[in-house]
């Protein structure tokens, strides 16, 4: 069809003109760029990833130069202590001059000339050495991180055959601005990591325990205490020549062992560390082997380690646990044990407790939880008021549970973890005024606690002595409390301290029995049986003979209900205990707490406070120290740090300080103070080495990071060059082909808009 108004040939010419037009624009765009990607419309994708790409390099290339500040840095600040070294050296030199006796005092002022100089340099280079404008020896430099804080000392571990110390009332006293504040007594409850098993372990004095102890008072003292692991290390390592099936006992979870005759002892500790770590997550213990010659076994927390084996064909150095003494030993914390008892589960603590009737307004508490008579009670029904409890019982759960008790009373606090009570229904459905509390854990789980007193006896048996131990509770003026025939009677109130020291150090003969002003004593104290110095409210009784006895000591009190502890069977192992860190914002002073203070006449419960020093605590006021950390961010994301401290170099800090503070030997004028001098310069050569050590360490990480970051950007711009720059090859190319077709299109749209022309030769006929 022949038409006018429409020049389809030209349309189709037009749109190959455009498209070829759009071409080329690209492709020039792209050449002279150097770029593929130049708006979003060309890829999308690409230009998202190539500029977090471009993000990424420029943020390693400053991480470069950031580590290569921190080297600069670094090295300014161990110049200046490569001269404090060389004035160390030169005083110790001067010191041991002035310790001859071939010097008088007079010359020794000439030699003390040069020292005084030379100490004062240090100290004016620690406060005046910068870097970038601000000092960097001084400890200020960076963020402050020498809050006031201290370690316990390495607790001793505890041997098989006695239980390990806990902190009791009167222990411990925090002291800061505010005040003196006294710690109490740590509690087995407070510890639910804890194996009890081993006999010297005990809950109550682990890491765990001590550090909720502290923390009770931390909304007053400002201080916070962290339970540190246990830690056992052995250093030898033995391979038998017989191939043998064994169990090794990790805080009483067992693991089982084939201990193979061809292992090397490398091997042999790489087995049997791998197989305790392969129970970490139930037993709390890692291992590890840091090449001493032994395994390394350490707690995931605060909680106490024992670990022990049947030595009946083995011993410690066969798992990797063993000492290098000239006799097989093994470190405290692993235990060898003979026949079926290392194999012994242990068993459950039972306490038996007697109740006693109630009139109105009279309390009694038991493991934390504690009933009010509102009328008289019964001792029955006040013993059905605590049956079938349960660990963690409220008060409103405990009358739940018993719902008699709403109308004798009411309850209040927390039945605690770790116990529950039964019924006191005897076998023929009659209400008694006995209930029994049963541990949820078996071995020597720390006895329940109660408002009244507790007894724990251990039977005596062929070679052994019967001992009972009793628990002493405060008393209120008129209350009793009798004891292995022994009466105290308080005429005003009285702790259960006091009168465990009343009824210290008797036997069935003394005479007069002890007086005190808040009480008096009656009675004697059964034949067969002496008591010993008191522990705190704690005072033991042991028979005079061996074997068991024929009647045992009972404690019974006013109101109060009694308890008599049946101990869970334990196996005779060691226990490692943990240490505690304490940490506050504020200066704070740790000292000894009212058990070393006499009361009155009365003498001091623990004069020496040998309780005090055995948890691992030392008196002493713990002052925040200028300590800087600074930090190199050497990477692209946030927190890529390096980390080093620097500490103040100065009279008030630990690297100098023993020879530039005021309260160090501070001159040489005597023999004497010479030879201070000398054993406080070596101190201060030491410290200062160990931190020149630590720059070193630093700087020459920082320069393999920087030749990390490096390689990093140069893979990562060649990798951003993929997806972005342009292919100049490929752009000119099609540069040339779009300029050819715009050329084609041209003259093509030249003829298409001709070619209508030949409709005028059919007007013309």
């Amino acid at each position: 069809m022949t038409v006018i108004n429409t020049n389809v040939k030209a349309l189709y010419t037009q749109t190959a003109l455009r498209t070829s037009n759009r071409d080329s624009q690209v492709a020039m765009q792209q050449l002279s760029t150097g770029k593929r990607i130049n708006s979003s419309k060309d890829d999308a994708a690409g230009l998202a990833i190539a500029a977090r790409m471009t993000q990424n390099i420029q943020g390693l290339k400053q991480a470069v130069r950031n580590a290569g500040d921190a080297i600069s840095m670094i090295q300014t600040a161990e110049g200046a202590t490569q001269e404090i070294t060389v004035m160390l050296q030169r005083m110790s030199e001067l010191a041991v001059q002035a310790s001859n006796s071939t010097y008088s005092n007079e010359q020794r002022g000439y030699l003390n000339q040069e020292f005084q100089q030379l100490k004062q340099e240090i100290v004016r280079i620690s406060d005046t050495h910068e870097w970038n404008g601000f000092p960097i020896l001084n400890g200020k430099a960076g963020i402050p991180v020498g809050s006031p804080k201290v370690d316990t000392v390495t607790r001793v571990g505890v041997a098989a055959n006695e239980l390990g110390k806990s902190l009791k009332d009167g222990d411990l006293s925090i002291q800061t601005d505010k005040g003196s504040f006294p710690i109490p007594a740590s509690l087995s409850s407070s510890d639910p990591k804890s194996s009890a098993l081993a006999f010297s372990s005990n809950k109550a004095g682990s890491a765990i325990a001590i550090a909720a102890a502290i923390n009770s008072r931390i909304g007053d003292t400002g201080v916070n205490a962290t339970a540190n692991a246990a830690v056992v290390t052995a250093t030898k390592t033995r391979v038998g020549t017989t191939s043998i099936q064994t169990d090794l006992y990790v805080n009483g979870e067992k693991v089982s062992l084939s201990l193979s005759a061809g292992q090397t002892s490398s091997e042999r500790r790489q087995y049997v560390m791998e197989s305790i770590n392969a129970g970490t997550a139930v037993h709390g213990v890692t291992a590890g082997d840091g090449g001493g010659g032994g395994l390394t076994l350490k707690t995931v927390d605060g909680r106490n380690l024992s670990v022990w084996y049947d030595n009946t064909t083995l011993e410690g150095m066969d798992f990797g646990l063993g000492m290098d003494t000239a006799t097989p030993s093994t470190p405290v914390g692993v235990s060898g044990i003979t026949g079926s008892s290392a194999v012994s589960a242990g068993s459950a603590e039972t306490s038996a407790i007697t109740f006693k009737a109630l009139t109105a307004g009279q309390k009694i508490t038991l493991n934390g939880l504690t009933f009010t008579s509102t009328g008289s009670s019964t001792k029955e029904q006040v013993a059905g008021a605590f049956s079938n409890l349960r660990s963690g019982m409220t008060g409103v759960a405990a009358t739940a549970a018993n719902p008699i008790s709403a109308a004798l009373g009411t309850f209040s606090g927390t039945f605690f973890e770790g116990f529950t009570t039964g019924s006191n229904l005897a076998a023929n459905g009659t209400a008694t005024e006995i209930v029994t509390a049963t541990a949820t854990g078996k071995g020597n789980v720390g006895n329940i606690t109660s408002s009244g007193p507790v007894l724990s006896v251990i039977q005596g048996a062929t070679g052994s002595k019967e001992v009972a131990t009793v628990t002493f509770n405060d008393l209120a003026a008129s209350e009793a409390v009798t004891f292995g025939g022994l009466t105290f009677t308080a005429s005003a109130p009285i702790t259960g301290t006091e009168i465990a020291r009343l009824f210290s150090s008797l036997t069935p003969t003394t005479t007069p029995l002890p007086t005190s002003t808040k009480g008096t004593m009656s009675g004697s104290l059964a034949s067969g049986f002496t008591t010993g110095a008191n522990d705190g409210a704690n005072i033991s009784a042991t028979s005079t003979a061996n074997g068991d006895v024929a009647t045992d000591l009972t404690v019974s009190s006013t109101y109060s209900p009694s308890i008599l502890v049946t101990q869970g069977n334990t196996v005779a192992a060691s226990t490692a205990y943990g240490t505690v860190t304490l940490s506050s914002n504020n200066p704070f002073i740790i000292k000894p707490g009212a058990n070393a203070t006499p009361v009155g006449s009365s003498p001091a419960a623990d004069p020496t406070y040998s309780n005090f020093t055995s948890l691992g605590f030392e008196s002493g006021t713990i002052n925040a120290k200028n300590i800087g950390r600074l930090s190199f961010q050497v990477g692209p994301a946030a927190n890529q740090l390096i980390n080093i401290d620097m500490a103040d170099f100065g009279p008030n800090g630990d690297i100098t300080g023993p020879i530039t503070s005021q309260l160090a030997p501070t001159n040489l004028l005597s023999m004497q103070s010479a030879n201070d001098v000398i054993m406080n310069v070596n101190k201060s050569l030491d410290r200062i080495a160990e931190t020149r050590a630590t720059m070193g360490a630093v700087m020459n990480r920082l320069e393999h990071v920087i030749d990390n970051l490096t390689n990093v950007v140069m893979n990562s711009e060649a990798s951003r060059s993929q997806i972005e720059d342009a292919d100049y090859a490929q752009a000119s190319t099609e540069l040339a082909r779009t300029q050819i077709m715009q050329q084609a299109a041209t003259a093509v749209l030249a003829q298409a808009n001709t070619s209508q022309q030949t409709v005028l030769k059919l007007l013309q006929g």
